[in-house]
């Protein structure tokens, strides 16, 4: 059994990959999905100033 950060994470061994379809969701609020690049760039920034604030501390 695999843990990860104290969580039991068993259940992903041997799982299938997953494909959603969220044209529906999409069309119902008018929204898309945010391009991974983007996505990831946003994250590791707000990441990084995360970082920053504790090392001030």
């Amino acid at each position: 059994m695999s843990t990860l950060a104290g969580l039991d994470h068993g259940w992903l061994v041997g799982a299938e990959p997953q494909i959603m379809d969220s044209t529906a969701f999409q069309q119902k609020f008018g929204v898309a999905p945010i391009p991974i690049e983007t996505t990831l760039s946003q994250t590791l920034e707000w990441y990084r100033g995360f970082l920053a604030t504790l090392a001030k501390s």
